[in-house]
């Protein structure tokens, strides 16, 4: 029952951010007015990136939680913290009714979500890689912590199709677009139920024991870096085909006629798939090779595949199909290595800080960065970011393992 409502909080925890992306058009317009549309877009996804980049500080609190109370307790907290400002979002007055206090609580909101998402995520990986024994059963806890996360992403992309149908533009322009915020009371719920439903194995048998920072940092310094710089392909992985992708389209290249939601929904469903199967390869195959592989394709195939959707329009479905299959390749066990890369006592700690700090900075930035760069010098440049990023993956994935994961990257089973 726990796996269950530990999935689910992953699942409203990544449906908000889906949320909030499709409508950043519309909270731009709310929040940031401005007369260059695109002005207040950019500034929309900055208030994203300030939550983001609170993470570290949510990884820092919930992880000591998790790893000196209980899991449960800082899961269920930060399920909670997350809900609460989702559902403030929804009932936020613009700019035209309280001024320049809309847009400071709205940033307010995001960075308290920010902190929240800190915790919840990284406990969420913790909870359920740890309630496995083999490896097999690791690398299926990881697919299925990433199709829980992604299929938020999908009931995100199904709720905002379904309200835009039945609701015309500029009611949602006026403020429809608040609907899909207040299901965030959702979380509020989930949190009493994973505090109250019990305690598991994971956190009866973990040491109870004061964690100091600076002390941990140091001891695990290198299993720390060594996350913080497999976020960075991590980050592309989860925001190219959701957020960076899409709104390159619409916003760069001006295509207003391409079903983008359509296309990301197929792309979603391909990706999860793709983790599933790349999960059950880890039976005849090293799991760092099965990553490997991911990484390698995210190198050679990006550009080549993006210059044909360049030449023809119409091979935009390949190009999503294609990088949902890498990605997949690459991002299907990765929690494992994640979890792996260190100690029980501090796991949920040392995994919360780095995962944190990685996914703040190249998660909370490269939406930002990357539609303006499509923007103001070339819609490849996001293209060749997937590159760069997996030339950093294979260097970190060979040169900076740390030694606590090398005997769990060189099992089959």
């Amino acid at each position: 029952m726990k796996k269950l409502l530990v999935l689910l909080a992953s699942s409203a925890e990544w449906y908000e951010f889906t949320i909030y992306s499709f409508c950043a058009v519309y909270i731009a317009t709310a929040f940031f007015p401005t007369s260059d549309p695109f002005v207040g877009l950019l500034a929309a996804f900055g208030a994203l990136a300030a939550g983001f980049l609170a993470r570290p500080f949510g990884g820092i609190i919930f992880g000591y939680i998790g790893d000196t109370k209980s899991r449960s307790t800082a899961l269920a907290l930060a399920a909670f913290f997350m809900g609460v400002p989702t559902v403030g979002i929804a009932f936020l007055p613009g700019y035209e009714t309280i001024g320049i206090l809309a847009p400071i609580l709205l940033v307010t909101f995001r960075i308290i979500q920010g902190v929240a998402i800190g915790g919840q995520y990284s406990g969420s990986v913790v909870i359920l890689v740890e309630s496995e024994t083999t490896m097999l059963g690791k690398a299926k806890a990881s697919a299925n912590v990433i199709a829980s996360s992604f299929g938020g992403i999908l009931l995100a992309i199904i709720s905002f199709q379904a309200i835009r149908y039945f609701i015309p533009d500029e009611f949602m322009i006026q403020g429809g677009w608040r609907i899909l915020f207040a299901i965030g009371i959702l979380l509020v719920v989930l949190s009493f139920f994973i505090k109250h439903i019990g305690d598991e194995n994971t956190d009866k048998e973990q040491p109870k024991r004061a964690i100091k920072l600076p002390t941990m940092i140091a001891q695990n310094f290198r299993s720390i870096i060594f996350v913080m710089l497999l976020c960075f392909p991590g980050a592309v992985v989860a925001y190219f085909l959701l957020s960076i992708l899409p709104n390159v389209i619409k916003q760069v290249l001006l295509d207003k006629t391409t079903n983008i939601e359509l296309l990301t929904t197929i792309s979603l469903i391909i990706f999860i798939l793709t983790c599933q199967v790349a999960s059950r390869f880890v039976k005849y195959f090293n799991i760092k090779t099965v990553i490997a592989s991911g990484l390698f394709l995210m190198l050679i195939l990006p550009v080549p595949m993006y210059s044909l959707y360049k030449f023809n329009s119409e091979m935009l479905i390949y190009f999503f199909v294609v990088m949902a299959v890498i990605f997949g390749m690459f991002y299907g066990c990765i929690m494992v290595i994640f979890a792996e890369s260190f100690p029980k006592e501090i796991r949920y700690s040392g995994f919360a800080l780095a995962y944190n700090i990685g996914f703040g900075i190249y998660g909370g930035l490269l939406p930002l960065v990357c539609l303006y760069l499509a923007h103001n010098y070339s819609d490849y440049i996001p293209v060749w970011i997937i590159s760069i990023s997996a030339i950093v993956g294979l260097i970190t994935l060979y040169k900076l393992e740390p030694d606590c994961c090398k005997k769990f990257t060189s099992q089959t089973k």
